[in-house]
């Protein structure tokens, strides 16, 4: 995941020495919220964590770290469902819940 948000942050944002992860003609901005967030050193962990596995600290620098779940045009979550909000889906939710698989416990068959 880490390779791919470097990659996203150099095609469509500003090089590291930018003041916030946005693309101009875009405004995509790069915010990390987690459990973590409102614990005390929550965010300063979550940047040492990215920095550990790859990122280089001046890109760390551009993303955000909110202390609530802010707005979002798109999240990205590992556990999530999408709602899709037709009668349907609606129906189908509770299966969807009770047959929830986290990325990580999904047989590697379906990966």
């Amino acid at each position: 995941m880490i390779e791919w948000l470097k990659d996203f942050m150099w095609e469509l944002c500003n090089p590291p020495d930018s003041v916030c992860a946005m693309a101009p003609e875009m405004d995509y901005e790069i915010c990390i919220y987690s459990s973590r967030s409102r614990q005390w050193g929550g965010k300063i962990a979550m940047r040492r964590w990215l920095i550990k596995y790859g990122m280089e600290p001046e890109w760390v620098g551009t993303i955000k770290f909110p202390t609530k779940k802010p707005a979002a045009f798109l999240t990205i979550d590992d556990r999530a469902i999408r709602f899709r909000g037709t009668r349907t889906h609606i129906e189908s939710l509770t299966d969807e819940i009770i047959n929830f698989v986290p990325w990580h416990k999904v047989p590697d068959k379906y990966k």
